[in-house]
């Protein structure tokens, strides 16, 4: 719980970074910042959300990234719940 509230309150915590616990194994401990794991490959990351679709048989249309989103954001401008949203909002990542 610490490093989320560390990455939403902290003024030194950038879009993109990414906070975990500093102790054993990652489990416990104080907010450091983080390397991330081979899921934030686009690739991997690309195959783990087509496998969990295909696995819950949920199929979601919620975000698509665009070609040169800037720093940490993509875009919305597809269906949420059956509701289109009327503009795109950038969502960070």
């Amino acid at each position: 719980m610490l490093p989320q509230l560390y990455a939403a309150t902290a003024p030194d915590a950038r879009s993109g970074q990414l906070f975990g616990p500093d102790g054993w194994k990652d489990f416990r401990g104080y907010p450091t910042r983080v390397r991330p794991g081979d899921a934030s490959h686009p690739d991997t990351a690309r195959w783990l959300w087509d496998l969990s679709e295909e696995l819950t048989g949920v199929r979601y249309a919620i975000a698509t990234p665009r070609p040169d989103p800037g720093p940490g954001s993509w875009t919305m401008s597809e269906e949420l719940t059956g509701t289109k949203f009327p503009q795109e909002i950038a969502v960070s990542r």
